[in-house]
């Protein structure tokens, strides 16, 4: 995909605003399906990588929840 644009970006985030889209509720995402097949070194190191960012993702995600749990509980 070609790198995202401020001429794209910026008419985007105003669309969302004025149709009543909260832009953090907004979530990127890739394809939804990966050719595992494909013998390109640099997809599978790159699908590696997403894998890593995305455990990361969920670890801190948890241990985010937990904390906020445990500030409501216990104040």
């Amino acid at each position: 995909s070609p790198e995202l644009m401020v001429t794209t970006i910026s008419p985007f985030k105003a669309r969302l605003i004025k149709h009543g889209y909260n832009p953090g509720h907004i979530l990127p995402h890739g394809s939804y399906l990966v050719d595992l097949s494909n013998p390109d070194v640099p997809g599978f190191t790159s699908l590696l990588d997403l894998d890593a960012q995305l455990s990361s993702a969920a670890a801190a995600a948890k241990k985010k929840d937990a904390k906020s749990h445990k500030t409501a509980f216990f104040g």
